[in-house]
Protein backbone atom coordinates (compact mmCIF):
# COMPACT_ATOMS: atom_id res chain seq x y z
CA UNK A 1 0.00 0.00 0.00
CA UNK A 2 2.82 2.44 0.69
CA UNK A 3 4.09 1.99 -2.88
CA UNK A 4 0.66 3.07 -4.17
CA UNK A 5 0.67 6.10 -1.91
CA UNK A 6 4.16 7.10 -3.04
CA UNK A 7 3.16 6.70 -6.68
CA UNK A 8 0.06 8.87 -6.08
CA UNK A 9 2.11 11.53 -4.32
CA UNK A 10 4.59 11.60 -7.22
CA UNK A 11 1.74 12.08 -9.72
CA UNK A 12 0.27 14.88 -7.61
CA UNK A 13 3.68 16.53 -7.31
CA UNK A 14 4.20 16.31 -11.08
CA UNK A 15 0.78 17.90 -11.72
CA UNK A 16 1.49 20.71 -9.26
CA UNK A 17 4.87 21.35 -10.85
CA UNK A 18 3.22 21.55 -14.28
CA UNK A 19 0.59 24.01 -13.02
CA UNK A 20 3.24 26.16 -11.33
CA UNK A 21 5.42 26.18 -14.46
CA UNK A 22 2.46 27.20 -16.61
CA UNK A 23 1.50 30.02 -14.21
CA UNK A 24 5.07 31.34 -14.11
CA UNK A 25 5.26 31.28 -17.90
CA UNK A 26 1.98 33.24 -18.15
CA UNK A 27 3.23 35.82 -15.67
CA UNK A 28 6.46 36.30 -17.61
CA UNK A 29 4.61 36.72 -20.90
CA UNK A 30 2.07 39.18 -19.46
CA UNK A 31 3.18 42.82 -19.80
CA UNK A 32 3.66 44.71 -16.55
CA UNK A 33 0.85 47.23 -17.08
CA UNK A 34 0.29 48.04 -13.43
CA UNK A 35 3.80 49.37 -12.84
CA UNK A 36 3.88 51.60 -15.92
CA UNK A 37 0.27 52.81 -15.97
CA UNK A 38 0.45 55.87 -13.73
CA UNK A 39 -1.07 59.11 -14.94
CA UNK A 40 1.15 62.16 -15.25
CA UNK A 41 0.68 65.28 -13.14
CA UNK A 42 -0.52 67.06 -16.26
CA UNK A 43 -3.28 64.46 -16.72
CA UNK A 44 -4.26 64.57 -13.04
CA UNK A 45 -4.52 68.38 -13.16
CA UNK A 46 -6.65 68.36 -16.33
CA UNK A 47 -10.44 68.66 -16.42
CA UNK A 48 -10.81 64.85 -16.43
CA UNK A 49 -7.95 64.05 -14.05
CA UNK A 50 -10.02 63.68 -10.88
CA UNK A 51 -13.02 61.48 -11.80
CA UNK A 52 -15.66 60.23 -9.42
CA UNK A 53 -15.56 56.69 -8.10
CA UNK A 54 -18.30 54.66 -9.81
CA UNK A 55 -18.01 51.51 -7.69
CA UNK A 56 -16.22 50.02 -4.70
CA UNK A 57 -13.86 47.14 -5.51
CA UNK A 58 -15.15 43.77 -4.34
CA UNK A 59 -12.39 43.27 -1.75
CA UNK A 60 -12.58 46.78 -0.27
CA UNK A 61 -13.51 46.44 3.41
CA UNK A 62 -13.58 50.12 4.37
CA UNK A 63 -16.28 52.75 4.02
CA UNK A 64 -17.84 53.16 0.61
CA UNK A 65 -16.01 55.64 -1.60
CA UNK A 66 -18.65 55.59 -4.33
CA UNK A 67 -19.41 59.14 -5.49
CA UNK A 68 -16.19 60.67 -4.13
CA UNK A 69 -13.47 61.97 -6.40
CA UNK A 70 -10.18 60.10 -6.61
CA UNK A 71 -8.43 62.90 -4.70
CA UNK A 72 -10.75 62.28 -1.73
CA UNK A 73 -9.91 58.56 -1.43
CA UNK A 74 -7.15 56.80 0.53
CA UNK A 75 -4.23 55.34 -1.44
CA UNK A 76 -5.08 51.75 -0.48
CA UNK A 77 -8.54 52.11 -2.00
CA UNK A 78 -7.17 53.72 -5.16
CA UNK A 79 -4.70 50.86 -5.72
CA UNK A 80 -7.54 48.32 -5.41
CA UNK A 81 -9.69 50.42 -7.75
CA UNK A 82 -6.88 50.66 -10.30
CA UNK A 83 -6.41 46.89 -10.27
CA UNK A 84 -10.16 46.36 -10.75
CA UNK A 85 -10.25 48.86 -13.63
CA UNK A 86 -7.28 47.13 -15.30
CA UNK A 87 -9.09 43.81 -14.93
CA UNK A 88 -12.24 45.21 -16.57
CA UNK A 89 -10.15 46.79 -19.34
CA UNK A 90 -8.55 43.41 -20.08
CA UNK A 91 -12.03 41.87 -20.32
CA UNK A 92 -13.30 44.63 -22.65
CA UNK A 93 -10.18 44.83 -24.82
CA UNK A 94 -11.40 42.49 -27.55
CA UNK A 95 -15.04 43.58 -27.78
CA UNK A 96 -14.99 47.23 -26.67
CA UNK A 97 -11.49 48.65 -27.18
CA UNK A 98 -12.55 52.28 -26.69
CA UNK A 99 -14.16 51.55 -23.31
CA UNK A 100 -11.12 49.47 -22.35
CA UNK A 101 -8.96 52.52 -23.08
CA UNK A 102 -11.08 54.69 -20.81
CA UNK A 103 -10.81 52.13 -18.01
CA UNK A 104 -7.01 52.03 -18.44
CA UNK A 105 -6.83 55.83 -18.27
CA UNK A 106 -8.93 55.85 -15.09
CA UNK A 107 -6.72 53.10 -13.62
CA UNK A 108 -3.67 55.26 -14.31
CA UNK A 109 -5.39 58.23 -12.73
CA UNK A 110 -6.26 56.18 -9.65
CA UNK A 111 -2.61 55.14 -9.33
CA UNK A 112 -1.50 58.73 -9.87
CA UNK A 113 -3.78 59.99 -7.09
CA UNK A 114 -2.64 57.13 -4.85
CA UNK A 115 0.98 58.24 -5.34
CA UNK A 116 0.09 61.88 -4.73
CA UNK A 117 -1.84 61.02 -1.60
CA UNK A 118 0.92 58.77 -0.26
CA UNK A 119 3.48 61.53 -0.90
CA UNK A 120 1.29 64.12 0.82
CA UNK A 121 0.73 66.07 -2.42
CA UNK A 122 -3.01 65.42 -2.70
CA UNK A 123 -5.42 68.13 -1.57
CA UNK A 124 -6.89 67.69 1.89
CA UNK A 125 -9.68 65.12 1.79
CA UNK A 126 -13.09 66.55 2.35
CA UNK A 127 -16.29 64.77 3.16
CA UNK A 128 -18.99 65.03 0.55
CA UNK A 129 -20.38 68.38 1.59
CA UNK A 130 -23.29 69.81 -0.29
CA UNK A 131 -23.21 73.54 -0.96
CA UNK A 132 -26.90 73.62 -1.65
CA UNK A 133 -30.06 71.62 -1.41
CA UNK A 134 -31.66 69.58 -4.13
CA UNK A 135 -34.95 69.61 -2.27
CA UNK A 136 -36.80 72.48 -3.89
CA UNK A 137 -39.30 72.77 -1.04
CA UNK A 138 -36.76 74.24 1.40
CA UNK A 139 -36.72 77.69 -0.15
CA UNK A 140 -33.07 77.49 -1.24
CA UNK A 141 -31.91 80.14 -3.63
CA UNK A 142 -31.18 79.16 -7.20
CA UNK A 143 -27.50 80.12 -6.84
CA UNK A 144 -26.95 77.67 -3.97
CA UNK A 145 -27.43 74.56 -6.10
CA UNK A 146 -24.08 73.31 -7.48
CA UNK A 147 -23.84 72.75 -11.18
Amino acid sequence: MSAEILASLKRIEAKLDAVLAKRQQEERSRPAKAAENVASDQDLDSNWGDPKVRFDPRDWAGDSMKGRTYSQCPPEFLEMLANALEYFADKKAATEPQKAGYDRKDAGRARGWARRSADGKAPARQEQASTGSYDFDDGAEKDEIPI
